[in-house]
């Protein structure tokens, strides 16, 4: 039987008690749908590196996008065959310290996919990825996670539908008005995309291609079950990227301070790690003395303590290097580290004693380590604190940078011979030793 007729003006729940519910709903959902479409328009992504260096060259673009190569291929034949088998799919997670680059790398995505694709010789491939649509998500910085999460698998989309807001907002209003006025949308990523489509006029979605960059999945709540934020948002990344009607590619970033591997162990979802390389800072920075080398060797390959001696360098400081104790301009690049990436050194192991002095004992032995002791008594410390050989004259003097390596396990690594300077005072010449080996310290933590 038919409903009673709507009255002029009445609102559109007020249809007649034997109107179908599920029509009234969808034509609810259709209507605010058209609202929320009314207020998008499709916009190229914002850089997700903001730092000095996000305009450096890209360093090892060729060696990351080879390794993308075939996750990318078996990735884009399973999509083109219709298979949603996840072991096919890979997602790809760009994993590391902090400041180590994961952003930048996802800013390049595009381009080292492209890269792949060219090394691959697939002219289909190449075309897709050369027409992808980009997006840009972070839990950091201007759309950092400030409140509680109602809905985990809501957040990508709001930061993907901020992307294409036509009114710029501020992130917290525009995701308060979003959740208020368009709230019982059916939002997931595949809907946001479909979304694009009409916004771009494109008929069919699977003509489509995507490119999905999340960073700073860290920040999301984790307490490694599946019922955090970090499993669920994930979870959602992973069911898209295996059943999208558009070809997408997901690219996602943790530091590797956040067990994402405990996360999705349990899971056949294939994955692909990526580590951003360590830089070659005098490429960069460009040093012109043989202090301002030694300086950027003591970056060990770190972007973001680049950055900062690059910009110390170009405020004034290159000029009064010689007349400035070096120790101080480390001390500061340390307190620039600390102020944007504090929380990393409050965490285990960096809360560890024991830990802390065994990488201690390992950087100035310069000798291979098999495992980190447990105990709070490390043996061969003094030792290698009075090495005659090192002759350091304090402890504090020494700095050298190092790396947390690959994801399996944790790991300093150092890829070529570095430099060891010793500063006692200022006034006094600064005696460089020559490290002539290449050296990996390999420090292997016990699973829990």
């Amino acid at each position: 039987m038919v409903g009673d007729q709507l009255q002029r003006n009445s609102p559109i729940e007020s249809l007649g008690e034997y109107e179908n519910p599920l029509i009234v709903k969808a034509l609810v959902y259709n209507l605010r749908q058209k609202a929320l479409m009314e207020t998008l328009d499709w916009r190229k992504p914002k850089p997700l590196c903001k730092g000095s260096g996000m305009n450096w060259e890209y360093q090892g673009a060729s060696k990351i996008a080879n390794s993308l190569r075939d996750p990318l291929v078996k990735h884009f034949k399973a999509w083109k065959d219709g298979r949603g088998d996840k072991s096919a799919h890979a997602m790809n997670l760009v994993l590391s310290g902090p400041g180590t680059g994961k952003s930048r790398m996802l800013d390049e995505m595009p381009k080292l996919l492209r890269e792949a694709a060219v090394q691959e010789e697939d002219p289909e491939l190449l075309k897709r990825i050369q027409k992808a649509y980009v997006f840009n998500v972070t839990f950091e910085n201007a759309t950092a996670v400030s409140t509680a999460i109602d809905n985990p698998t809501f957040e990508v989309c709001y930061r993907m539908l901020y992307q294409l807001t036509k009114e710029k907002l501020d992130w917290l209003v525009f995701r308060h008005r979003v959740k208020t006025s368009f709230g019982k949308v059916p939002l997931t990523i595949q809907s946001v995309v479909t979304m694009l489509a009409e916004l771009i006029s494109v008929e069919d979605v699977k003509d489509i291609t995507v490119i999905l960059c999340v960073d700073g999945l860290q920040k999301l709540e984790n307490d490694v079950t599946k019922r955090c934020a970090f499993y669920f948002v994930l979870a959602e990344l992973c069911r898209y990227v295996n059943t999208s009607e558009a070809f997408a590619v997901c690219v996602c970033s943790a530091t590797i301070a956040i067990p994402v591997e405990n996360v999705i162990n349990s899971s056949q979802q294939a994955r692909h790690y990526l580590v951003p390389p360590p830089l070659l800072g005098e490429v960069m920075v460009k040093p012109t003395t043989r202090l301002q080398s030694q300086l950027v060797d003591d970056m060990g390959g770190h972007g973001r303590s680049l950055e900062v001696l690059y910009d110390w360098f170009h405020t004034g400081g290159a000029d009064r290097l010689e007349q400035l104790n070096s120790i101080q301009l480390v001390d500061e690049i340390y307190t620039a580290i600390t102020m944007k990436y504090g929380d990393i050194f409050c965490i285990y192991p960096f809360g560890d004693p024991a830990f802390c002095r065994s990488v201690l004992a390992a950087i100035l032995s310069r000798l291979l380590m098999r495992s980190l002791l447990k105990s709070d008594e490390v043996g061969d410390f003094d030792e290698q604190i009075t090495n005659p050989i090192l002759q350091f004259a304090y402890v504090d003097q020494f700095h050298a940078g190092s790396r947390l390596g690959p994801i399996s396990r944790t790991q300093i690594l150092e890829l070529y011979s570095r430099r060891v300077v010793e500063t006692v005072h200022q006034e006094e010449t600064h005696a460089i030793m020559t490290i002539q080996r290449s050296l990996q310290i390999e420090m292997v933590t016990s699973e829990q």
